[in-house]
């Protein structure tokens, strides 16, 4: 069950004009706003994973050879056993 808050009033109202063979049936309109969402969502996740792993791929590499080629072993030297 969802409260009908006026904000959802609004949307559902506007759902309706974009869906107007279902703008009598209310909760078939919240669920086409859900399934609508979630497609937006969904989008957006994708587009920033994309984002990031672009940010990683220009970004590796940069660091080669700043540190001596034995610098993790002299790193292990000073861990304890």
């Amino acid at each position: 069950m969802i409260t009908e808050t006026p904000a959802i009033a609004e949307a559902v109202d506007a759902a309706g004009q974009r869906w107007p063979e279902i703008a009598e049936n209310r909760s078939a309109l919240i669920k086409k706003l859900l399934e609508a969402g979630s497609d937006v969502v969904t989008a957006d996740l994708a587009r920033r994973r994309s984002a990031r792993l672009q940010r990683i791929k220009a970004g590796a590499g940069r660091l080669t050879g700043v540190f001596p080629e034995n610098a993790l072993d002299t790193l292990r030297r000073d861990w304890p056993d």
